[in-house]
């Protein structure tokens, strides 16, 4: 979850406690299947349309993300080679 415009016109002047006045929401999650993805994406849109008035707006996308995880891998299990490709 992001707020989007909190600190960004008067920075530290709003910081604190003191309530911003103008903020857009942005969220982003995980799912592990796409229908789970598309039903919380469903609800968020929901609670848009039930919210104050004058929203800026919605847009909701789902979408496959490959991610990639460090790892440590044993130096004795990784034989280094090069290979060297000629044009």
């Amino acid at each position: 979850m992001e707020l989007i415009g909190v600190g960004a016109m008067h920075g530290a002047a709003l910081a604190g406690d003191t309530e911003p006045y103008e903020v857009r929401l942005r969220l982003a999650l995980r799912a592990e299947t796409r229908a789970m993805a598309e039903r919380v994406a469903q609800e968020v849109e929901a609670l848009y349309l039930s919210g104050p008035a004058a929203g800026g707006g919605v847009t909701q996308s789902v979408r496959e993300v490959v991610a990639a995880a460090s790892a440590l891998i044993p130096r004795a299990a990784v034989s280094p080679r090069l290979t060297l490709l000629e044009a």
